[in-house]
């Protein structure tokens, strides 16, 4: 089956289309041409590119997959609520038409009637050993999107004694990870449909983090401290620096359940497979 991946991005195309697409062994694309459309059996579209290239893909008879992820507007439209965000999807699928959808998360693909089709790890990821006492907390994103919470861990961690590090190089450098959403990055379509990348990233190194509650949460079984609020930050700080929690954290290594070759074995191909026999029936 020749399967193209279109997307364009730094973040979730790279995880989401080039690694997805390499593992499958897709050609992988953030400009098809006309021989691309020809050659393909049927095409993935990540996040925009859905609308972008939904006329090509079915002026040359090529089945989408489009992969909702966050293709909402952000943070414009942070702040619908669940019946508007479903509104959205659905007049952005009307001119896509897609064989399927993929989601984030297991509830944005009952929301929208769609596949969950979950993160994979960050490839490379191996659990380190717990540290005896507490170093670095981590964040692995843009620190915008942290809001209020940016200063209330600065502070806190300097209080401390630690360093609060934003994108490290390893995750496993840190003891602590972080994983919240403020102010305008945050609302109920983030709560629901945000996907559980961060969770994964943190289950495979090994690490326990902190975080506030969404689906996603939900869906990833990890060690970690849910808080409500950044008031709750000194006791969520004290309960996950317990080495016991940190320890059972690093102590067995999910990265191959979360890897990029099982996501893409066990979830992408067998929906692959079934767009392609609809197509030939």
């Amino acid at each position: 089956m020749n399967v193209l991946f279109v997307g364009t991005g730094r973040g979730s195309f790279v995880m989401r289309g080039q690694q997805i697409g390499a593992a499958l062994g897709a050609r992988v694309t953030t400009s098809p041409c006309e021989e691309d459309w020809r050659w393909a059996d049927v095409a993935v579209l990540v996040k925009h590119a859905g609308l972008r290239y939904a006329r090509e893909a079915h002026r040359c008879h090529v089945p989408i997959l489009w992969d909702v992820l966050d293709c909402w507007v952000q943070p414009l439209h942070n702040a619908l609520n669940l019946d508007e965000g479903k509104d959205l999807i659905a007049g952005m699928a009307a001119t896509i038409k897609p064989a399927a959808m993929i989601a984030a998360t297991q509830r944005m693909a009952t929301d929208i009637g769609g596949v969950y089709i979950p993160h994979h790890c960050r490839i490379g990821l191996t659990p380190t050993p717990a540290r005896a006492q507490v170093q670095i907390v981590a964040y692995d994103g843009q620190s915008k999107y942290l809001g209020r919470w940016y200063k209330a861990i600065l502070t806190e961690c300097e209080r401390r004694g630690w360093t609060f590090l934003i994108n490290p190089p390893r995750l496993e450098q840190a003891d602590i990870l972080v994983a919240f959403r403020d102010g305008k990055w945050d609302g109920p379509l983030c709560y629901a449909w945000k996907s559980g990348v961060k969770y994964v990233n943190a289950l495979c190194a090994g690490r326990p983090i902190l975080t506030q509650h969404c689906a996603a949460l939900t869906e990833v079984p990890t060690y970690g401290v849910t808080l409500h609020s950044v008031a709750e930050l000194f006791t969520g700080l004290d309960a996950i620096e317990n080495i016991g929690l940190r320890e059972a954290a690093a102590l067995v290594s999910h990265v191959q359940k979360w890897s990029v070759d099982v996501i893409a074995s066990d979830y992408y191909r067998p929906l692959l497979e079934r767009v392609a026999s609809r197509v030939a029936a």
